[in-house]
């Protein structure tokens, strides 16, 4: 996973200089890893994922999209999702979540990275809900949801 993880950093500072050069944006593949097993994501659950995330980039001010892995291992004592600045990285626990409530971790974590990048990051040590940062984030993520699926219904099917 670690290989994979620095390969898909190579090809985001490839693209962020190929950026520069141009003056232009590039818009490529997101950097999502997958980790297969039972009770990930379906296909079409990955595609609605997909979606949404750019829809929040296009909501936020990222230039450096973090690399989103889906995982279906959860540590008993863990959150369903987390960001990691120093790797830019975030981690989502998939196993048998509804897709809108992946999408809505994952729109979450996005938020603190776009908090990271534009130096808004609550650091004070305290981490609880109430705190302006994990405001923030809730509050986009919900915002990004609502607006997301009155454009996608789909996203309230039932499971299969």
């Amino acid at each position: 996973m670690e290989i994979l993880r620095e390969k898909q950093l190579t090809v985001i500072l490839l693209i962020e200089r190929l950026e520069k050069l141009t003056n232009r944006k590039v818009k490529l593949e997101l950097p999502l890893t997958i980790e297969e097993g039972e009770g990930q994501l379906s296909e079409s659950d990955l595609d609605i994922l997909r979606q949404f995330i750019n829809y929040c980039l296009d909501n936020l001010k990222i230039k450096k999209i973090p690399v989103i892995e889906l995982t279906i291992h959860r540590e008993e004592d863990t959150t369903t999702g987390g960001y990691y600045p120093d790797e830019n990285f975030i981690v989502t626990y998939t196993k048998n979540r509804h897709i809108i409530d992946v999408c809505r971790s994952i729109g979450h974590e996005l938020m603190h990275a776009d908090q990271v990048e534009n130096d808004r990051l609550d650091v004070d040590g305290e981490d609880s809900a109430e705190c302006p940062s994990e405001i923030e984030a809730t509050v986009f993520a919900a915002k990004m949801m609502r607006e997301f699926s009155k454009k996608h219904p789909e996203i309230y099917k039932e499971e299969e």
